[in-house]
């Protein structure tokens, strides 16, 4: 086919012209957009002053409005009127009052005068009666009756007093006897009863004696028995060996059949990938594919896992296996089994990592996998045999023997499942490929121990030695597996079938030991029984002599103490009868005396008397007449104080008067305030309004021109998207044309092509970087690279990217995969070069805002203050189309701060008449292009904005 170049010509130059029409619309339909947001601007900045001014009307109005306050002041007027007449009348008040206080001081005063008068009069008279008095002696004659009394009281005590003292001495003799007799016994009792003590004590000490050391002899038996026949006794441990059916809980269910496997071992060539990874993920989550604890005592078995026992290493093995198994017979292949060669070949591959300081983390160590298994006879010279994972396990203590289950099952699932659900690892079918290859196979397990800078973690070592010959046509065989391959170079690698015939016999010797064992530690036991029944009636035999021998002890005491008492009792009550007896002699000698001198005391006195009794009889007269007069000035005084308290109250009732046509003054002045700022408001409010329908008309007027320039775009764009179809299919004819001409020159040649067998997939390490998620743990395996979602900021008109020589520069740059890892992140920068902490998703494309160089080095601004450092990125030339459509993306982003309000669109790009605040924080449900902006949703359809008010921006995991 020949194509003609005019004809070629012709689209090419129809392209050029439809995209400087293009350019030229595009330039309009900017200036309509930048014209449509400074008249959206007015109107948002008028319309929110207008709201203020009408929430300021409002707030005055919910005090009051212009009515309400009107009627108000005439009101308030009305009250300031009347408190000043109620002031002026309290004035009055207070003048009359006091006069009325001036006239009740001047009564009070008089009345005073007349009660001094008085009380001159009634002193005179009490002087009189007083004089008489005088020559009355009464003090003498109440003396001498109060001797005379006391004398004979005195005389009475006294025989009283003697009476008692000798009945308590009688008593007292009497207790005295008695006490005697009882303190002979006591002490005959006390004798006896420290004998028998004495010799309980002995025959407790001698009864515990003897249980304890029966104890000791029971003790030692028992750990001897339970060391060889107990629970995790050496039979115990010596038949787990053996039982190949312990504990079948654990088992994975593939969701795959053989050839499905097969075929997603290589994603380029299988065409049912997506089903076969979906299927692996329903699996993955599915209840009967999860861990499940076999046994509540390993709950408390402790595992150390750089120190694993034989019989641990063997059951950890054997589990795996069967866990390995189960998942083999569901595809019908043949069954591993254990090795004892394995298991020897897998401990030194673990001590081989660890002495080189390898882990999972650095994938397969192949040099050491090669070393070991050449010393074990198998003469391989790559890594056939190990499939490696990992996970996290502190170094420094023991786990559980139920945890370390759980850790080799997930990582068992996890590989068979194609690593569907481990984040920072993409799927891969290699590993599921290798546990389930047609050969049968020795296995065993072993672990390896690492601690990394940020984490310790175990390394799983699982190795299988296959063995498969296969015959071939026309005769002969293939050797297939790998011990098979070694064999036939000189090797040997078989399962020795002999090889528990050691532990057998040392179990039935055990199990033959075991009665005549278990015989002597139950004698021992009924020995010990007998003896502890006599140390415990011994010991309380002796506790009960020695609480009895206390009390007679006590008893002795208590008698003594009493018996000293009442001899002193004794002796005192003696001596105190001898004093009494002077004493009362005494006394009556006193008694006649002082009745001798009361007698003659009365002869004299009773003439003195009748004249005292008339002058007492005047003064008491002249004593009611003052007590009179007194009572009437204290009325008069009582009557002065109520006149002057109401004086009081009234002048504080005029001052309170006053106060209040003061603050009713008050309340005018603020009323006739509150009226005039309504006034002053209401007019603002006018003008407002006028302003805004005004500028509002303006905006409407842009925004239907922006729709307009904007067709007219979409029309210009349409024309181009045309053009360069027909230049693409020009050049599709001339590539056509040049390949029929190469194939007819070429016709007499054929290609032959020769299979090669493939090669297994080697692990590539993994290196540290910075992480989001840092506990991932992923098999060793190479990266494949995952699709990726495309974030492309708007480059708005006011800053422009621009290139060393000033020129614009609209380039896109790509953040490229860290070390295998898409959950990795990139490092961010201010506008000084300096890292800030806040880490940019990677496999991501962005387009350049700005660029500077500082200290020698390119910098690029992705976002309103975030760069990235040119070294770190690479730069591309255009985008697909694809990113024209709305995606699904999840992430959180902070907008900026620096506008009053940030506008809402809708999908088509309009304006929906709503804000949201700057500088707060949104999640982000999807994101497209409209209208030639890059946009995120935060909600609804409706709830768009464009990427260019965004601050920061984190995708979500």
């Amino acid at each position: 086919m020949k194509i003609n170049n005019e004809i070629w010509l012709n689209p090419k130059i129809k392209l050029q012209e439809v995209q400087t029409k293009y350019k030229q619309q595009k330039a309009f339909v900017t200036s309509a957009q930048t014209q449509t947001k400074v008249a959206e601007n007015n109107v948002n900045v008028t319309k929110q002053n207008l709201s203020e001014t009408s929430d300021k009307l409002n707030e005055l109005n919910q005090q009051g409005n212009l009515a309400q306050t009107k009627a108000k002041i005439n009101n308030q007027n009305q009250v300031v009127e009347q408190n000043k007449q109620t002031a002026s009348q309290a004035r009055q008040d207070v003048i009359n009052q006091k006069q009325v206080v001036a006239q009740a001081k001047t009564n009070y005063t008089n009345k005073q005068t007349d009660l001094a008068k008085q009380q001159k009069i009634t002193a005179n008279a009490e002087q009189v009666a007083q004089k008489a008095q005088f020559k009355l002696d009464n003090e003498q004659k109440e003396r001498l009756t109060n001797a005379y009394a006391s004398a004979q009281k005195a005389v009475e005590q006294d025989n009283q007093d003697i009476a008692v003292t000798t009945s308590r001495n009688t008593a007292n003799q009497k207790e005295i006897a008695a006490l005697n007799k009882k303190l002979e016994s006591a002490t005959k009792l006390n004798n006896q009863t420290d004998q028998e003590l004495s010799k309980a004590a002995s025959i407790n000490q001698q009864a515990q004696q003897a249980k304890n050391k029966q104890q000791a002899k029971v003790t030692k038996q028992q750990i001897e028995y339970d060391q060889i026949y107990g629970k995790q006794g050496k039979l115990a441990n010596l038949r787990i060996k053996l039982d190949e059916n312990v504990q079948y809980q654990n088992s994975v269910r593939l969701p795959y059949t053989l050839q499905e496997l097969r075929d997603a071992d290589d994603q380029s060539t299988d065409q049912n990938w997506a089903a076969i990874v979906k299927k692996s993920e329903n699996a993955y989550h599915e209840s009967q594919n999860q861990f499940k604890r076999e046994n509540q005592d390993e709950d408390n078995e402790l595992v150390n896992p750089k120190h694993l026992t034989l019989i641990q290493e063997r059951q950890l093995s054997e589990y795996t296996m069967r866990i390995i198994n189960n998942a083999r017979q569901q595809l019908n292949l043949p069954v591993w089994t254990y090795g004892m060669n394995t298991q020897s070949l897998a401990d030194d591959i673990a001590k081989d990592y660890d002495d080189h300081g390898r882990s999972n983390r650095q994938g397969h160590y192949v040099e050491g996998i090669v070393r070991e298994a050449n010393k074990h006879g198998l003469k391989i010279n790559n890594n056939y045999i190990e499939d490696m994972y990992a996970f996290f396990a502190p170094l420094d203590k023991p786990i559980t023997m139920t945890d370390a289950k759980r850790n080799l099952y997930d990582n068992l699932k996890g590989m068979l499942l194609g690593n569907v659900c481990n984040p920072g690892s993409n799927p891969e079918y290699h590993h599921a490929n290798n546990f389930l290859e047609g050969d049968p196979a020795t296995y065993a397990l072993s672990l390896s121990n690492q601690k990394e800078s940020d984490y310790d973690f175990v390394t799983t070592h699982f190795i299988n030695v296959t063995s498969g010959q296969h015959a071939i046509t026309g005769g002969g065989t293939a050797y297939t597996g790998v011990a098979d391959i070694s064999k036939h170079n000189g090797g040997s690698w078989i399962k020795d079938p002999d090889a528990d015939l050691e532990i057998r016999n040392e179990i039935t010797q055990l199990e033959q030991k075991q009665g005549n064992q278990l015989a002597v530690l139950n004698q021992f036991k009924n020995q010990l029984s007998d003896l502890t029944n006599k140390a415990m009636n011994a010991e309380l035999s002796y506790s009960s002599t020695k609480a009895q021998a206390v009390q007679i002890k006590a008893n002795l005491v208590n008698f003594q103490t009493k018996l000293g008492k009442k001899q002193q009792e004794l002796a005192t009550g003696k001596k105190n009868l001898i004093d009494l007896k002077q004493k009362l002699l005494s006394d009556n000698s006193t008694l006649t005396e002082a009745k001798d001198k009361l007698k003659k005391f009365n002869a004299i006195q009773d003439k003195y008397v009748q004249d005292y009794q008339q002058k007492k009889a005047e003064y008491q007269k002249q004593k009611t007449v003052l007590d009179n007069l007194a009572k009437k000035v204290q009325h008069q005084k009582q009557n002065l104080e109520q006149m002057i308290e109401k004086q009081n109250k009234l002048i504080s009732f005029t001052n309170e008067a006053e106060k209040a046509v003061q603050l009713s003054q008050n309340v005018l002045d603020k009323e006739e305030q509150h009226q005039e700022e309504i006034m002053t408001v209401q007019g603002q409010a006018t003008k407002l309004q006028e302003q805004f329908d005004k500028q509002k008309a303006v905006f409407d007027q842009a925004k239907d021109l922006l729709k307009k320039e904007q067709s007219k775009l979409q029309k210009v764009a349409e024309d181009e998207s045309n053009a360069k179809q027909n230049v693409e299919m020009m050049q599709k004819m001339q590539r056509v044309a040049e390949e029929q001409k190469e194939i007819k020159q070429n016709s007499h040649k054929m290609v032959n092509v020769k299979q090669q067998n493939k090669e297994k997939i080697k692990m590539q390490p993994i290196t540290q970087a910075k992480k989001v998620n840092t506990r991932v743990i992923a098999p060793a395996q190479d990266h494949v690279k995952r699709p990726v979602l495309v974030i492309k900021p708007q480059l708005d008109h006011e800053s422009k990217a621009s290139n060393d020589a000033g020129e614009e520069d609209n380039r896109i740059v790509y953040l490229p995969i860290v070390n295998n890892n898409c959950n990795w992140t990139a490092d961010s920068y201010n506008d000084q070069g300096q890292k800030d902490a806040v880490g940019i998703f990677t496999d991501s494309y962005w387009q350049i805002l700005d660029q500077k160089k500082i200290n020698g080095k390119y910098f690029y601004r992705i976002l309103a203050n975030v760069w990235v450092s040119a070294d770190e990125v690479k730069k591309v030339a255009s985008l697909s189309s694809k990113f024209n459509d709305e995606h699904q993306f999840l992430g959180i982003v902070q907008l900026i701060n620096n506008l009053d309000q940030i506008p809402l669109l809708d999908a088509n790009g309009n304006f929906t008449d709503k804000f949201i605040k700057p500088g707060t924080s949104w999640k982000v449900w999807a994101i497209k292009w409209i209208d030639g902006q890059e946009m995120i949703r935060l909600g609804t359809e409706k709830q768009w904005i464009s990427i260019k008010y965004v601050k920061t921006f984190i995708k979500e995991n």
